[in-house]
């Protein structure tokens, strides 16, 4: 499809199998998806060996691309199998791998350095200044944390483009109410790495009730779900290269939805420049999943208490109306007193619905007052009313309805997945990929088809030798039309694109074009899956010989002391003695705090040098001859992350909070908590601060 407006790839989630098939049949540019182990959604079905190459080869046949997500914190003895699997995911022909742990980062980028490696969320970036940095390191695409405003993105990314650095960006789906993710509260209240966010178990205990200072108990730290379907023209606009659908412990049918809804609307505002969204469309994305209303985010500032999910942390599902009337053996139709007490000897109730605002259907899952149950019955009344079961629990009057999944948008998404045969749902696809085709033919000379996508060409002869035509000729249009009969394929090709080449009365059976097309098509297609890599080779069997024998994490001398004498930078602007330390997340006012006073903190810090928990302001101080230690926001769980930030000039003094048993920050967050503690289910009491430059929120 030719587009007069430039569009960004869009990215999809894939937990298993029927995922992989639910984002390529409804149009994803690209997905990713998780191998066996050292990722961050280890409870996702994911892919072993033999399914990955399967899933890539699938995948390149269709233009898709494939990045694999290596987005844990590593150990020391880990390291070698994970760049041993980043070794096969090379050679597997992998587009990407998507990478958190630093140490990890570096023995790929020195062993594999045509491998593009992005850098996940989880790498808390947010400002233009940390770019150096990350390019320097080999990442040739940032995932920025949600935090970040429209006009923010808009910047972060002319500055990236300006590094040759691609930027991708959330658009769908669960958001952390941490920065990037990194929180720590999974791990300390779970009981060590078994539950930790960093190690791909989080236990989100963001989703848990927690009892404020004023005694009231809710969902205080779980937000909605974002959606930004509608901002797609200002993100497109924002020159952003990749726009990210949440969801790798999604349904394929959340796949499938959510990837054809902005598939839809990406295409539109590519042909059109603009986009105006359908109720239904977003009524649909609600339904397959969400947390109440949706959320823009971060996307315009801190959007307050409209970020919070409310009184569920799950999904809620879309209001269906509220109950009417439970009815009983009392009613006078005979036959409908026969349903009640067939109901009931189920267990269950029919019950009638009023004000009705979605169409109710059986085969769909409904909720009221927290018990869920399946619709087997249906009828609708006179004024509006529906009649349901076989509903469950202790149903009353005035009690309202929630529809949790609609049977006809499952039966809808299922059928984009659960083909016979997955390829020919290629034509549920609003994009496919274009080829040119050329026949030619001559009386006496065997027929020739050549057809290429842009990047391979195959050429295809006819077994026998074209033949005069006795009586009609082959018309040009006959053949143009055949070999256009692409449906079951991923490709596509208009009559009037086809060329061909006819000498006279040259005559060429319907059989033969068509059996030179499918030739012609499992060939290119052959040549779409083959992967051309060359194999890892010896400098990554080299490294992996080399972790094997090391022996892990050295001492860094002197590390207490700086510690020790470690303060906030604003207190040691202002006189207070000791190693100034820029706070983890700087976005907002300590960035435009050290943006105006650079020079003179720069010059002070010579004689002390600076603690740096955060990538974004490193670069900038090391040119300006400042020594800068790392501490725990840089997750330097390993010696090679030690060594990968020594390479760059950083001492690191102090491990990732991963390694810590407490007295770290659980969360930081830009959403500010009204309440200065919070109490969890066990009866423990967290305290809730704000950092020093007054606007984030610690919860310790």
């Amino acid at each position: 499809m030719k587009t007069k407006h430039r569009i960004p790839e869009l990215l999809a989630p894939v937990g298993g199998r029927k995922q992989f098939w639910a984002a390529v049949n409804n149009g994803a540019d690209a997905v990713y998806l998780g191998g066996s182990r050292f990722n961050a959604r280890q409870k996702a079905d994911n892919f072993g060996a033999d399914e990955l190459r399967e899933v890539i080869a699938a995948a390149h046949e269709r233009d898709v691309k494939i990045y694999v997500t290596l987005n844990t914190l590593l150990k020391d003895r880990e390291l070698p199998d994970a760049l041993e699997y980043a070794g096969f995911l090379w050679e597997a022909g992998a587009d990407g791998v998507i990478l958190q742990d630093m140490g990890l980062s570096r023995l790929i980028h020195e062993t594999l350095p045509e491998f593009p490696m992005h850098l996940s969320t989880q790498g808390t970036v947010y400002n233009p200044w940390a770019l150096d940095l990350t390019a320097e390191m080999g990442f040739s695409r940032i995932v920025p944390a949600r935090e970040l405003t429209l006009e923010e993105v808009r910047a972060f990314t002319e500055a990236a483009h300006a590094k040759a650095t691609e930027v991708e960006v959330f658009i769908h789906g669960a958001l952390c109410m941490c920065y990037s993710g990194q929180c720590q509260m999974s791990r300390i209240l779970g009981g060590g790495s078994a539950r930790s966010a960093n190690r791909g178990l989080c236990a989100q205990p963001c989703r848990l009730p927690y009892r404020d200072d004023r005694g009231r108990t809710s969902y205080l730290l779980s937000p909605r779900d974002l959606c930004l379907l509608e901002e797609l023209p200002a993100l497109c606009e924002a020159g952003v290269d990749s726009l990210k659908i949440e969801g790798r412990l999604k349904s394929p049918e959340y796949v499938a939805i959510t990837t054809f809804i902005y598939r839809k609307y990406l295409d539109l505002y590519a042909e059109a420049g603009e986009v105006h969204v359908s109720p239904q469309d977003l009524a649909d994305l609600r339904q397959i999943y969400s947390r109440g209303e949706f959320t823009r985010g971060f996307l315009y500032g801190d959007p307050g208490e409209d970020l919070l999910s409310g009184k569920s942390p799950k999904h809620t599902g879309v209001p269906a109306g509220k109950v009417s009337r439970v009815l009983d053996e009392r009613v006078k139709d005979p036959d409908l007193r026969a349903a009640v007490r067939g109901a009931a000897r189920r267990g269950a109730a029919l019950v009638e619905i009023e004000g009705t605002r979605v169409e109710l259907a059986e085969g769909d899952s409904v909720e009221i007052r927290g018990s869920r149950s399946l619709v087997t019955y249906r009828k609708e009344l006179s004024g509006g009313l529906v009649r349901i079961g076989d509903i469950q629990g202790d149903v009353r009057p005035g009690d309202k309805v929630y529809r949790m999944s609609s049977a006809a948008l499952m039966e809808r998404a299922r059928a984009t997945f659960e083909a016979d045969d997955a390829a020919r749902m290629d034509r549920l696809r609003s994009k496919r990929i274009p080829v040119s085709i050329a026949f030619a033919a001559e009386a006496g000379q065997p027929a020739r088809l050549t057809v290429s996508d842009g990047a391979q060409t195959v050429t295809v002869l006819s077994g026998e030798p074209a033949q005069e035509a006795r009586t009609r000729p082959t018309e040009p249009d006959r053949i143009r039309e055949q070999m256009c009969k692409l449906g079951n394929t991923p490709f596509a090709s208009e009559m009037e694109e086809v060329a061909v080449s006819l000498g006279e009365k040259v005559m060429v059976p319907v059989s033969v074009m068509n059996s030179m097309r499918r030739e012609a098509v499992d060939r290119l297609l052959e040549e779409r899956r083959a992967n051309r890599r060359a194999p890892a080779g010896d400098d990554l069997a080299a490294e992996v010989k080399r972790l094997r024998e090391e022996a892990g994490p050295k001492h860094e001398p002197g590390a207490e002391e700086i510690l020790r004498r470690r303060v906030p930078l604003e207190a040691w602007m202002e006189g207070r003695d000791g190693v100034p330390e820029i706070f983890p997340v700087s976005k907002g006012r300590l960035d435009a705090y050290i943006k105006e006073n650079f020079e003179e903190i720069a010059a002070r810090a010579k004689e002390t040098g600076i603690i740096a928990g955060n990538l974004g302001w490193i670069r900038r101080f090391l040119d300006a001859g400042v020594t800068v230690y790392g501490a725990g926001g840089l997750n330097v769980m390993n010696e090679e992350a030690r060594i990968a930030f020594a390479k760059i000039g950083v001492r690191v003094v102090e491990d990732s909070w991963e390694k810590a048993d407490g007295g770290v920050p659980l969360m930081i967050l830009e959403h500010p908590v009204q309440s200065k503690t919070l109490t969890d289910r066990k009866g423990v009491v967290h305290r809730v601060e704000r950092a020093p430059s007054g606007d984030k929120t610690v919860i310790r």
